[in-house]
C-alpha cells in the first residue's frame, strides 16, 4: 500500500503554518498586539513544543492511510491563523471603544499611589510615557486635586467620548492586562482652548498642558477625573506598540 496519509499531511501543514505564524509574530514584534510582554515567554515555550509536534506529524504523514473519517479539528487552527494574520495586518483601531467604552485606569490596574503627598506637592512637570503610563495615571486618578496646576506632557489617540464638550476629547491609550480580549481604553480628558480646532477620531497627538479636574459620570457614578488643558499639541505617528501595560 502507498505509504502516504493525506489527512495526516494536512494536519502537518496546519501545525507548520501555525509554527511559522507564531515565529513571524515574534520576529516582527506583532505578538504584543495580542498579549502582554510578560506572557511572551510562555508562548515561546509553546512554540518549541509545537515544532516538536510538527516534526512528529510529518513522520505520521508517511504512514499507510486508513479509511477512518478524518478529524476536522485542525481546521479550527487554520481558521485561527487566518483571523490572527488579518488582525495583525489591520492592527488596532478605535472600534474597541464602541463596545467597551473609556475606563478610569485606577479601576483597571488597581495600583496604589506611586508618589507621596510631599512629592505631589512639589508640582514638578511630569512626562507620561508608555513605560510609566499605568502607574502615573493611576496615581493621578486617585489624587486628582493634588495634581492640579502641574504641567504634563502626554501622548495618545483622540477619542470623542459622548458627554464631553465640543473642545474636549479623551487622550486615549489601550491598556492590556493579559491579552487583547481584556484591552480597554484609558486616559485623561484633554481640553483645547480653541474650539475651532477639530481633531479626527483615532488621530494620534502629543499634548502639553496644565492639569485640572472635571466632574464626569463613570459607570453611572459621578466621579472627578483629570483634565489636561492644552497649551500646545501636535500630530504624531502611531507608536509601534500602541498598548500600555502594568509594569
Amino acid at each position: 500500500m502507498k505509504r502516504f496519509n493525506f489527512n495526516e499531511f494536512l494536519k502537518f501543514l496546519t501545525f507548520l503554518l501555525l509554527s511559522l505564524f507564531l515565529y513571524n509574530l515574534n520576529a516582527t514584534g506583532e505578538i504584543k498586539l495580542f498579549i502582554t510582554p510578560k506572557l511572551i515567554f510562555y508562548v515561546n515555550l509553546f512554540q518549541v513544543a509545537l515544532v516538536i509536534i510538527t516534526l512528529y506529524q510529518l513522520r505520521k504523514s508517511f504512514t499507510i492511510a486508513t479509511y477512518k473519517r478524518s478529524n476536522k479539528v485542525y481546521l479550527l487552527f487554520l481558521f485561527t491563523i487566518v483571523i490572527g494574520y488579518g488582525a495583525g495586518k489591520a492592527g488596532i483601531d478605535t472600534t474597541i471603544v464602541d463596545s467597551k467604552g473609556v475606563k478610569a485606569i485606577n479601576k483597571l490596574a488597581n495600583v496604589s499611589g506611586q508618589m507621596t503627598a510631599e512629592e505631589r506637592a512639589k508640582k514638578l512637570p511630569i512626562t507620561i510615557t508608555s513605560d510609566n503610563y499605568v502607574a502615573s495615571l493611576s496615581d493621578m486618578f486617585q489624587h486628582v486635586a493634588e495634581y492640579n496646576g502641574r504641567e504634563i506632557t502626554i501622548s495618545g489617540f483622540v477619542h470623542k467620548e459622548k458627554g464631553l464638550d465640543s473642545n474636549e476629547f479623551v487622550i486615549s491609550r489601550l491598556y492590556m492586562s493579559c491579552c487583547i480580549a481584556d484591552a480597554q481604553i484609558v486616559g485623561p480628558i484633554g481640553r483645547i482652548r480653541n474650539r475651532n480646532v477639530d481633531f479626527k477620531e483615532g488621530q494620534w497627538v502629543k499634548v502639553v498642558g496644565k492639569l485640572s479636574e472635571k466632574d464626569q459620570l463613570q459607570d453611572g457614578q459621578k466621579t472627578i477625573t483629570p483634565l489636561v488643558i492644552a497649551d500646545s499639541f501636535e500630530n504624531i505617528s502611531k507608536p509601534s506598540d500602541p498598548y500600555v501595560y502594568l509594569k
